[in-house]
């Protein structure tokens, strides 16, 4: 591959990630990712019937596809060599317990307690409204303890949103994680190429753009060069409304310095990169997590080294 080739000389780590639902995975397909070293990343939103129901398809055998392909690419590849992300719905919060379960029995080396998103078909099935930060809070709390729990039998198991808040309120290494920058991430940490050849600040600006609004389509590979892209006056207007040290409610917050900015959110939101802070979800969200961690390193010393570790101390 010419990107594999010119990366040493440019100075550049060089990874590739195939994201799929792994229901069209093949021996050929895995004998290039191995001579490639392609790594492959899945959806798996729980037990048989809640992963079927969040993400239908013809036989309504999406989970089965998902684990057999997941178990092939462990056997070809490495147990290592494919990761999987959860979406939490409606009805996954009172079944945290049996998500978490399912990844330890595919033998996966964590899991990311993701919450739902507004965009793209969270919102066509209206999924999106069905539960709000607080049920989220609840949920995550009770997989937290439950994964702290698994820790302290002898198993590493990370939460990986906690990990890298962890990360980024503990150490001063960087997460690379694009909702925990300020300013945002969008264009500078990240550049996305859709099929079409149109350029967008981050994957969520191009699921926007699939539901019409263009607010985060900065240009098109075949006019624009990486250069203009991200020196455009539209990337830097959205970047400079992100800076959370003088953002409206974020300024004198007292997690400011561990959080980030998620213009794209807040845009999707309420029609505003900045957003009022007081009505942002996301702002909920990551001001509730981060209480959580804190309160566990400061009144239960043997799950806060658990939570250090995660963090990279």
């Amino acid at each position: 591959m010419a990107a594999k080739a010119a990366a040493p000389a440019a100075g550049k780590a060089l990874d590739f990630v195939i994201a799929s639902n792994l229901a069209l995975l093949t021996d050929e397909h895995l004998a290039f990712c191995k001579a490639q070293e392609v790594l492959l990343s899945t959806s798996l939103d729980g037990p048989a019937d809640l992963h079927n129901k969040n993400r239908p398809r013809p036989g309504g055998n999406s989970h089965e596809l998902a684990v057999q392909g997941i178990r092939r690419v462990q056997q070809v590849l490495g147990a290592d060599r494919v990761g999987a992300l959860m979406t939490t719905t409606e009805g996954s919060l009172d079944r945290i317990e049996e998500i978490v379960d399912e990844y330890l029995a595919l033998g996966l080396d964590g899991i990311f307690l993701r919450s739902l998103s507004p965009y793209g078909f969270a919102i066509k099935t209206k999924q999106f409204h069905r539960y709000d930060a607080k049920r989220w809070l609840a949920f995550y709390e009770r997989g937290l303890r439950y994964i702290l729990g698994i820790n302290r039998a002898g198993r590493h198991f990370p939460e990986f949103y906690s990990a890298l808040i962890l990360r980024r309120m503990l150490t001063d290494r960087p997460t690379g994680y694009v909702d925990l920058r300020s300013p945002s991430g969008i264009g500078l940490g990240a550049l996305v190429y859709n099929y079409d050849g149109r350029v967008f600040a981050s994957d969520e600006g191009r699921m926007l753009a699939e539901m019409g609004d263009t607010t985060f389509e900065l240009g098109h590979v075949d006019t624009d060069s990486y250069r203009s892209l991200i020196l455009s006056d539209k990337l830097v207007d959205l970047v400079a409304s992100s800076l959370t040290q003088c953002a409206p409610e974020c300024s004198d917050c007292v997690f400011e310095p561990h959080c980030g900015a998620d213009p794209v959110y807040h845009h999707a939101t309420q029609r505003d990169p900045v957003g009022i802070k007081p009505l942002s979800e996301f702002c909920a969200r990551q001001k509730g997590v981060m209480s959580l961690l804190l309160d566990i390193l400061e009144r239960d010393p043997q799950n806060a080294a658990i939570l250090r570790r995660w963090g990279g101390l």
